[in-house]
């Protein structure tokens, strides 16, 4: 008899069961970030999303912006500013991004930026303060959302999406690109008997659809 692996299921979905592309089957999930279940998960998958991005997207880069405002309105014209300039000087440009303050009390911005080539400076000029920018890495998703990948209920959490608009991250432009509908290519590279790319266990059955992503995350 063959091994089965059974998945966690939301207490909101229970028994309510899809069948996927691929043959299989997984459980509907209510995409809310304060589910037990479904909450964890689903910021897992976006982690996994934001280190693809970082890893395939053209020109990646990784950026740690200082001296952010802590007025959330501010901050979001920041940063609105910063793509236009940006876009103004290099092109196209995509930006995702979290607020977090650090241990000395100060508010700061990491960002995913892609799309187009940038010179060394020219975000830090545009800025205005000092900027930490970098070629992104496979492990850029992990990081970006470390607050919010802690348990529902924890003050790391609830501080994470505080600071963030009730969201995991922020976006400006179209910063998911062809990776928005998880084609076959990406999916190819999870290898569905491992973590891969920041994919935990629990999830490896429902990955292939990942798509449902797409209506959920945040703009």
């Amino acid at each position: 008899m063959p091994l089965v692996t059974l998945h966690p299921v939301c207490p909101s979905k229970r028994g309510n069961k899809i069948v996927l592309k691929s043959g299989g089957f997984g459980w509907r999930s209510c995409h809310s970030y304060a589910c037990p279940l479904c909450g964890p998960r689903k910021v897992r998958r976006q982690a996994a999303v934001l280190s693809h991005i970082a890893t395939h997207a053209p020109h990646a880069r990784w950026v740690t912006l200082s001296d952010a405002p802590r007025d959330s309105a501010k901050r979001m014209k920041a940063m609105l500013r910063l793509r236009r300039t940006l876009q103004r000087r290099v092109g196209p440009v995509a930006i995702g991004w979290v607020t977090e303050i650090s241990k000395n009390n100060a508010c700061h911005i990491h960002a995913l930026v892609h799309g187009s080539p940038i010179e060394p400076g020219t975000i830090e000029e545009i800025w205005g303060a000092n900027v930490d920018d970098k070629d992104a890495h496979p492990k850029t998703g992990g990081y970006m959302l470390k607050a919010a990948l802690h348990q529902p209920g924890s003050i790391q959490r609830l501080e994470h999406f505080e600071l963030n608009a009730g969201r995991s991250f922020r976006t400006l432009g179209p910063f998911y690109g062809e990776h928005a509908r998880f084609g076959d290519a990406w999916r190819a590279t999870l290898d569905p008997t491992a973590v891969t790319a920041g994919v935990h266990p629990d999830d490896r059955t429902p990955v292939v659809e990942l798509s449902l992503l797409v209506s959920s995350t945040h703009q």
